[in-house]
């Protein structure tokens, strides 16, 4: 039954009511869909610059038409946009200079959305917003500040959420002199996220699926809520739904930002 059900049941394969039905045992649509997006952040794995001597180090090897072919992905989705992160680094210089700031923007991840013809088979136009884990010298600075620091971006009323503050400064600096760095990815996911939603597929169901994995699965969670409590107005009878798959995750926030969360 793997392929028949899930466009009748793409909500349950998202999450609707914590996946009641569909993890145990494991449906087969579920199985296909952790595989799908897990092979979509493998994608930056294997195609992020990494060679010490590269102008462009930490910055993708291939445009956004040519990824998936130059990495073996056979997916049936189209990237839209490339997502760069900010990486704001405070430290001592010496025992006299006193502190100091530098930063840096790397290319993170990447937004696709799945054909018309991949659409019909799921159900829904499906949007993927992808986030890798650590690879330049600066992320493993920034993720390591592991203090909560309260979550503002949400609108709320105290007791706020409080998450980790590195994933927090990763999701929200931005640095104009950086290239790529002119804003942040939380500007960059808002505005593209958007574009999908309220232009060009205004009309259809939708899901809005974060992937994260290591790094990035601290900072899809938070990207996932954030824009569930903040996306555009939904039409009457209309389905867009925000869901986040991760792997290898570590701690995102508290117990605050996990009912917070689940409420958006």
């Amino acid at each position: 039954m793997a392929g028949v059900l899930v466009a009748t049941r793409w909500q349950d394969i998202q999450g609707m009511n914590n996946w009641k039905g569909v993890i145990d045992p494991l449906h087969p649509d579920l199985r296909a869909a952790g595989i799908r997006y897990g092979e979509f952040v493998e994608a930056v794995y294997d195609a992020i610059d990494m060679e010490v001597e590269s102008e462009f180090i930490y910055y993708s090897l291939y445009g956004k038409s040519d990824l998936f072919p130059n990495v073996g992905v056979t997916s049936d989705y189209k990237i839209t946009r490339y997502l760069y992160s900010t990486l704001v680094v405070e430290g001592w210089r010496t025992a006299f200079d006193g502190l100091h700031k530098r930063s840096s923007t790397t290319w993170i991840g990447y937004i696709a959305v799945s054909s018309d013809q991949e659409t019909r088979k799921l159900g829904r136009r499906d949007v993927a917003v992808i986030l890798r884990g650590t690879k330049a010298s600066d992320e493993w600075y920034v993720n390591s500040e592991f203090m909560m620091k309260e979550l503002k971006l949400l609108g709320l009323e105290k007791p706020l959420p409080r998450v980790v503050e590195g994933f927090l400064s990763m999701y929200t600096a931005s640095d104009a002199s950086k290239m790529f760095g002119d804003s942040s990815l939380r500007d960059q996911i808002f505005k593209e996220v958007n574009k999908l939603v309220e232009v060009d597929y205004k009309d259809e169901d939708m899901s809005i699926t974060f992937v994260g994995h290591s790094m990035g699965a601290g900072m899809a969670p938070l990207a996932a809520a954030d824009y569930g409590f903040n996306k555009p107005r939904i039409a009457e009878g209309r389905t867009v739904m925000v869901t986040a798959f991760v792997y290898g995750a570590p701690k995102t926030g508290d117990g605050e930002f996990k009912k917070r969360a689940e409420e958006s």
